[in-house]
């Protein structure tokens, strides 16, 4: 009975699990199935950017999303680039054994014979790979390549958009090696043109500095525009503009540290005459050495008279600070070569007597009321000659403060010289201003400066009897052509930041630029004009903030408009 029914008892065996539909299993599995791999693996090596309608077909085949496969496509990507045992696909390597001057950022070549997507070709282009095969097989060295660039440069300074190719197969140089080198030298051609070593710029350069000059502001529709009407790349057009403001700057820069050494060496000289020539005299045995030595002393003390308020330091000669005013005012007797300005005419001069005949206590104040020039930068103080009064009048009236143009003597007669040019401050009186046309319809000069909280502080302009802070005579010359390029850069300043304003002004570099630039500030000089009525062009500080606020609303405009 028993082996019966265990003769009846069904044997068990193991249960058969229905296997896994791909669309459960990605749904809680993140890594792809073995023979889905195997699958993606044979389409990335034919392609490694899909398709949309591509990556559709794969979504649908595997019943995975979308973004599954670009992942996993953008993974591997990454990977190949990661192994630098990758060998490179065949189609590029057929590409360089037929042509190995091709060049990578020839996309629609590279489009054409590869059959790739544009983001395929990109990935090339970022990873160079033309130009580090050619650098494997056979690096070129420099005393090959110097030589072909020059020669290249003298034909033409810019590598256009449709020169790429034949330069790079005609000469066998990669466009990375190229375009640095044609940057470097455009600086150092540039830098030797300011320099006096070269007359003219090349003829692309000198057109691209014609643009520069024509234009008051350079924002990208109008680089584009330039590139497009030169074909140019983009990137060129700027790197040049660049180029040349920061040449100027730089020269501008050096200009001014070479002529601080050459003061500093003016002033030295004198001194160290002086202390030979006391030491001679001591060292010397002739009888009349005390009477010598006496007379040393006494021109030593005479020297100390003349140097100007060591604060503030001195000017240069008359010749040197006033070359913009006429040589042919009445009544001023010639100093040898140096010229008294208009503004001082009345005050008839001459030069400082060299006989021994004594000088009466009239005479000595009459010549401590002389013209005083302070400068703006501090300087080296520089021995100058006293000038004496002839004729006994009245006392002069009451001098105020007045600015004029401090130019390179190389420049003075230059237009277009590098700015900007800084001012030096005279002191004058109210009444020779008048003469020179400063009140009317605000005409002005251009030697005039502007008003300048800033300044009413830093200089300390105050009126030697009552001693309260003169008032700067303003600039009120609605001629723009007229002003230089640091009142300019003064005018900006008080709308727009320093270092805008400074920028600005870098790009006046002819007269008639700034013409362009009044014809958009119009509507500022009516206002100007309405608000400008006071005597002799004198304005306090409250008046000049209603006419800076003004300025600002004229400014906000010409924002809107641009």
């Amino acid at each position: 009975m028993i082996a019966s029914k265990n003769a009846q008892k069904p044997s068990k065996s193991p249960q058969e699990v229905p296997p896994v539909t791909d669309e459960e299993y990605y749904k809680t599995n993140v890594k792809f199935k073995t023979e889905h791999v195997k699958i993606l693996e044979e389409v990335f090596s034919v392609n490694r950017y899909l398709s949309a309608e591509r990556v559709n077909q794969l979504a649908k085949d595997f019943y995975c999303e979308p973004t599954k496969l670009r992942n996993w496509f953008s993974h591997r990507r990454q990977a190949v680039k990661a192994d630098p045992q990758t060998p490179p696909d065949e189609i590029l390597t057929k590409i360089y054994e037929s042509d190995n001057s091709f060049m990578e950022y020839g996309n629609k070549e590279l489009l054409e014979k590869t059959k790739w997507s544009e983001e395929k070709v990109n990935d090339i282009f970022i990873g160079n790979w033309f130009t580090q095969r050619r650098l494997q097989n056979g690096p070129l060295k420099e005393t090959v390549i110097e030589p072909v660039l020059e020669s290249l440069f003298l034909k033409q300074q810019f590598l256009g958009k449709q020169e790429e190719n034949e330069l790079e197969k005609t000469t066998g140089i990669s466009w990375f090696i190229m375009h640095p080198w044609f940057k470097k030298k455009r600086q150092e051609v540039i830098r030797q043109h300011l320099g006096g070593s070269i007359a003219n710029l090349p003829t692309e350069m000198m057109m691209l500095k014609a643009h520069y000059r024509q234009s008051d502001t350079f924002d990208l529709a109008l680089r584009r525009k330039i590139a497009a009407e030169m074909d140019f790349h983009d990137e060129d057009v700027t790197d040049f503009f660049s180029e040349l403001t920061t040449a100027y700057q730089e020269f501008m820069e050096e200009q001014e540290n070479e002529e601080d050494v050459e003061e500093m060496a003016d002033a030295q000289d004198p001194e160290q005459e002086e202390m030979q020539d006391s030491q001679d005299h001591v060292e010397s045995d002739i009888p009349y050495s005390r009477n010598e030595v006496a007379d040393n002393q006494q021109g030593q003390d005479e020297a100390e008279e003349m140097e100007y308020d060591e604060e503030n330091g001195a000017l240069p000669d008359w010749e040197y600070l006033n070359a913009h005013y006429s040589q042919n005012a009445p009544n001023v007797l010639e100093l040898e070569v140096q010229n008294v300005p208009e503004f001082v005419a009345e005050e008839t001069v001459s030069s400082p007597s060299t006989s021994n005949d004594s000088v009466t206590e009239e005479g000595s104040q009459e010549a401590d009321q002389d013209v005083e020039i302070l400068g703006i930068l501090p300087q080296p103080i520089v021995v100058a000659p006293r000038i004496k009064v002839e004729d006994q009048g009245p006392a002069p009236p009451e001098r105020i403060v007045y600015e004029l143009q401090d130019r390179l003597l190389e420049f003075q007669n230059e237009e277009h010289a590098p700015g900007p040019i800084p001012l030096r401050r005279v002191k004058t009186t109210m009444a020779e201003i008048i003469k020179i046309d400063m009140c009317g319809l605000l005409r002005g000069t251009h030697d005039t400066g502007f008003v300048c909280k800033e300044q009413l502080q830093e200089y300390k302009v105050y009126d030697p009897v009552t001693r309260e802070p003169l008032v700067l005579p303003f600039n009120g010359s609605a001629d723009l052509s007229s002003w230089s390029r640091c009142q300019v850069q003064e005018f900006l300043g008080q709308i727009l930041l320093s270092n805008t304003a400074q920028s600005v002004v870098s790009k006046y570099l002819e007269k008639f630029e700034l013409l362009t630039f009044e014809a958009k500030t119009v509507q500022f000089f009516e206002e100007l004009n309405s608000l400008f009525s006071h005597r002799n062009q004198g304005i306090k500080w409250s008046e000049y903030e209603k006419i800076s606020r003004e300025v600002g609303k004229v400014r906000r405009v010409q924002l809107k408009r641009n």
